[in-house]
């Protein structure tokens, strides 16, 4: 899915962010992928409409909200608006599985990528909440199924 990013900097080019399902945020100007210029931060430096350098940096807002920050020079851009707190209820829906040991957790940090993206996704509200019922429901079927699997296996 491809966020636009709009900035006085950059508004004869068509710069936006694309999110992936296994490698994450990039950054694309004029449909062509930028190259990291950090290993381990996503720093990019690129020209704007000037032909002046341009340092823009993607940072996730927290762990779990796929949509990363924008920074264009040190100014924040934000590409969707932050999680509203109904939002983080469904994602707080899964703690109990913290209580799950090594199996629990792992489920609970599955679900709840799953369940940021399904939130962050634009659609309609029921398809929305259908997903995310059903995500839920495959979540912690998912953990008493391979309980039982692993109590059955051991024993």
């Amino acid at each position: 899915m491809d966020y636009p990013v709009k900035h006085p900097l950059l508004r004869k080019k068509k710069v936006s962010v694309r999110l992936t399902l296994l490698k994450g945020a990039k950054l694309f100007v004029d449909d062509v992928e930028q190259k990291k210029t950090t290993i381990f931060k996503r720093r990019y430096h690129i020209q704007d409409d000037t032909n002046r350098p341009v340092v823009v940096g993607l940072e996730l807002d927290h762990f779990l909200d796929p949509v990363p920050i924008v920074k264009i020079n040190e100014e924040i851009v934000r590409l969707v608006p932050k999680m509203r707190w109904h939002e983080k209820i469904w994602l707080l829906l899964l703690a109990p599985l913290l209580a799950g040991g090594a199996l629990g957790i792992v489920v609970m940090f599955t679900g709840a990528t799953i369940l940021s993206k399904i939130i962050r996704r634009p659609c309609n509200a029921v398809s929305r909440y259908a997903s995310i019922v059903a995500t839920l429901l495959a979540c912690y079927s998912a953990y008493l199924l391979s309980g039982i699997a692993f109590h059955y296996f051991l024993n």
